[in-house]
């Protein structure tokens, strides 16, 4: 079966209550324990800020292609009149999400969500032949309706959700006494209402604790004495005001001996009524501890640390809170009212909760009794040990699988209705409300907008590559040669199943399909439409191609929802060197780099980098951040080398020939890149200048732009005396002259002092050209024993190095390029998508082929 786990409840408030803490306790369970089912989740995209910790809460249980975000048209909590057309459309919406992924069961963990947050549960709206599991908890806003449906709107929505309850196929209840209600007073018939139970999480149990922790915790709460403890919210049915009034009741020798602590989230309004309360019982504020919200750590420290554990409510439906003291060993009394007796498993523990005597005569046997307390204390362990969440989870499928075998197959046709005929129903359920609840033009866009998001029927899932610098500028950058060469690659040859729809990040702060940059790209003459923004869908996959770090932090949200709606993203990261060398860029660009590093770290599924040298320092560098992500992966790839395959930019200058006729009498050295700072240029320069002024005949030829705080530099190039004679400085070329001047050259020249590739020297090599490289990890990895290596950054020491790889060149013995393995730009983009498409399953870098050269690194960050 495919079992769906609808987890609003843990998106809610209600994930600070009981119901929150039941849902996900047993969502994990069942995650763990599926049997031969498939187990999805099922997220409201509205309620976004949640969607994150619980992906992460499920990281290794559900598959993240197994967590569905779904988009609704919110808001649409009922508590506002206004909010009332787009919950019912969000009703039809949400069920046809779910409907889309065809599952067995969905199992709602609480179906009573929505009053007063924008959640949206329902069965049966849409009709899409969806079997329905609820965990049903208790019927106390229907039988306390004075105190929990305070209006009648609100009782409205109460008895509407529970017509809506009446249709599950299966009644997950969590009590015995649960399960007598839904069959008794819901008339539900017996064989479609189940008693789970509950568990209790492994995290509620004994601890020691040191006792300066012990101090500094009753410090924090205003604890100083032996003190009993109740923890719960604070609706009149769980009668905390009858548990004060029994705490007054006490002996006065025995109460003044100890404190009553109430942990409990508490307004204003509440506090102040509590405290009247207390004082009006002739008790002072220290007798009585109102402590408020208290973390779950601190409060297993309680639970551990009290004399006693009293839970005083009149109904239940399970009783959690007790179960979860008696877990951490402490003696627990409580009612002897609904579900209360089967949590407790024992009598003399139990009282009467309308009775401020019988509760007070419990209250003082167990604090004074020792042998008394010692016993509930050993029961509570022993008791406790029964309720387990995978048991409960077991209990759960069991049951799913039972209705199962009933005759739900019957029910289950929407494997068997179109995608269109959903659409179509969806479609004639909305007049049937619309016209009463009036909706805004506004409404009706966001209700087309969630459909269409919601919408993954498409026979193919697009990978949107960024060019947001390509796309506005071809600066003929080595980044934008990689981008260019790619995308090329990746247009003419898509993965199977899959579309590429080149982006880019817009002024307004989201992602357009670049189809005007793509008309140029590849010489299309018909329109493909306006750059709309990218409609982006679970099982989509974003490639940060281009280097886009000017876009962030303004697009950090993005991504942020690319994470949620289970968009994969995976950037290239070209280098660290703006981060790890500041001082060589302009002021702010480290921060830019920063800004853009720090979000897809935390964001992003992957980052594959263009060597294993910028893997290290990737690597490195989160450690240095301590950033703890074991869902990111990080690996690598090379790039290619074949400038006719990298959709080359043309054309030659007019005295093209000549000029490369004149370079070819005399020996050449080539450098390729954009002259910054890094890059060394300065120091090459100066090395001619001796080697020129010892008398030796040859030629220096840089390729490249004028790039940053280089001025002095390239003012002293326009103006140097060998310029156009034995210096020739090609700014801006063309991929095709570029191509030339390699033929002709004796030698590249890498002089950088760091790089995250060095993409020359795979071209040089291609060229069987010689390379003079300094020695960096980068171009070791790159070029290994297929090149001449120096040291030192004096003009002095490059002279000699120069003059040490010519006389090696005049008896032939300087190490050659022809063998360097290089790869083409067709099996640099396979390696690409082999990691983009399947980031895990690529954990071997053998080199075997020339077809397979260097696979992927992957690898997990671990702090």
């Amino acid at each position: 079966m495919r079992i769906v786990l609808d987890l609003q409840a843990c998106q809610t408030s209600s994930r600070f209550r009981g119901i929150g803490r039941y849902s996900l306790s047993l969502a994990k369970a069942v995650a763990r324990n599926p049997g031969p089912h498939e187990v999805w989740l099922a997220l409201n995209g509205f309620l976004g800020d949640t969607v994150m910790p619980l992906r992460q809460a499920f990281d290794g249980l559900v598959p993240p292609e197994r967590i569905l975000v779904y988009s609704v048209p919110g808001p649409m909590a009922e508590n506002e009149p206004a909010n009332r057309w787009r919950a019912r459309a969000s009703e039809l919406v949400r069920e046809q999400a779910l409907a889309d992924i065809a599952p067995d069961f969905v199992h709602i963990a609480s179906h009573f969500e929505g009053w007063i947050d924008d959640a949206v549960t329902s069965i049966g709206a849409l009709d899409a032949g969806m079997a329905t599991a609820a965990t049903f908890y208790d019927l106390i806003p229907l039988k306390h309706a004075e105190t929990h449906l305070g209006s009648a709107p609100h009782k409205e929505w109460y008895l509407r959700k529970l017509d809506s309850l009446k249709k599950a196929e299966l009644f997950l209840a969590i009590s015995d006494y649960s399960r007598f209600e839904a069959i008794s007073t819901l008339e539900i018939p017996s064989d479609r209402v189940v008693n789970i139970s509950a568990g209790v999480d492994e995290k509620f149990r004994k601890l020691q604790i040191p006792e300066t922790e012990r101090n500094e915790l009753f410090r924090r709460y205003g604890i100083f004495r032996p003190f009993l403890l109740y923890t719960g919210n604070l609706d009149p049915h769980k009668n905390l005001q009858g548990a004060i009034k029994a705490f007054a009741a006490l002996s006065r020798e025995v109460r003044r001996a100890h404190q009553l602590v109430i942990v409990s989230q508490m307004d204003g309004r509440n506090r102040g009524k509590l405290q009247k309360l207390v004082k009006s019982l002739g008790m002072g504020e220290s007798e009585v501890i109102l402590t408020g919200f208290v973390p779950e750590s601190d409060l297993v420290r309680l639970y551990n640390l009290c004399k006693v554990f009293v839970f005083p409510s009149l109904y239940e439906g399970f009783g959690l809170p007790a179960l979860e003291a008696m877990a951490c060993g402490a003696p627990t009394i409580g009612s002897n009212a609904t579900s209360i007796p089967e949590v407790i498993g024992r009598n003399d523990a139990l009282f009467d909760p309308t009775s401020t005597k019988s509760m007070a005569d419990a209250m003082q046997q167990v604090l004074m009794d020792e042998g008394f307390r010692e016993s509930l204390r050993v029961h509570a362990c022993s008791r406790s040990s029964r309720f387990s969440w995978d048991a409960v989870a077991q209990r759960a499928v069991e049951a799913m699988e039972d209705k199962a075998k009933t005759g739900l197959s019957s029910k289950r046709y929407s494997l068997q209705v179109t995608a269109d005929a959903r659409y179509a129903a969806l479609l004639q359920k909305i007049p049937l409300f619309s016209s009463a609840l009036h909706p805004a033009d506004f409404d009706l866009r966001s209700l087309a907008a969630s459909i269409s998001l919601n919408d993954c029927s498409q026979s193919k899932r697009q990978i949107l590559v960024d060019v947001s610098a390509l796309a506005v500028r071809d600066a003929k950058t080595g980044i934008q040669r990689v981008v260019r060469s790619i995308l090329g690659h990746l247009l003419a040859d898509p993965p199977p199943g899959f579309i590429i729809e080149p982006v880019y990040g817009a002024d307004c702060g989201f992602y357009r399909y670049a189809h005007r940059f793509l008309r140029g790209f590849q010489g299309l003459d018909h329109d493909l439409g306006e750059d709309f923004p990218v409609d982006a869908r679970r099982g989509d996959i974003f490639l940060g191609l281009d280097l886009s770090a000017h876009l962030f932090p303004v697009f950090r949200p993005v991504l942020e929802n690319f994470q949620r709606v289970g968009v994969k993203s995976c950037f290239l990261v070209y280098d660290l060197i703006p981060v790890l060398y500041p001082h060589w860029f302009p002021k702010g660009m480290s921060a830019v780099f920063s800004n853009w590093l720090e979000a897809v770290s935390a964001h992003a599924d992957s980052l594959l980098c263009i060597s294993a040298s910028v893997a290290d320092e990737v690597r490195q560098w989160l450690q240095r951040k301590r950033v703890d992500r074991t869902d990111l992966n990080i690996g690598y790839f090379h790039l290619g080398a074949d400038i006719d395959n990298s959709v080359p930019t043309r054309g030659v200058p007019d005295n093209a020939e000549k000029e490369l006729k004149r370079l070819s009498d005399s020996p050449t050295f080539l450098m390729v890149g954009t002259i910054e700072p890094r890059k060394s240029h300065a120091q090459v320069v100066a090395a001619f200048e001796k080697l020129w002024a010892s008398g030796v005949e040859a030629n220096l030829v840089i390729v490249g732009k004028a790039g940053w705080n280089m001025e002095p530099f390239t003012e002293s190039l326009h103006g140097h005396p060998e310029r156009g004679k034995r210096l020739h400085w090609m700014e801006g070329i063309s991929d095709e002259y570029l191509e030339r001047v390699y033929r002709i050259s004796s030698a590249l020249i890498a002089a950088s002092e760091a790089e995250g590739f060095g993409l020359p020297l795979i071209e040089a090599a291609q060229h069987k050209l010689p390379v003079i490289a300094r020695d960096i990890p980068v171009f070791r990895e790159v070029a290994g024993e297929h090149a001449f290596y120096f040291n030192g950054r004096s003009p002095e020491e490059l002279a000699r190095a120069l003059r040490d790889w010519m006389a090696l060149d005049q008896v032939d013995s300087i190490p050659r390029s022809d063998s360097l393995p290089w790869m083409t730009w067709r099996q640099s983009t396979q390696q690409l998508l082999a990691f983009l498409l399947d980031p895990i399953g690529r954990q071997d870098n053998k080199q075997t082929d020339q077809e397979d050269y260097c696979h992927p690194g992957v690898s997990k960050v671990v702090s």
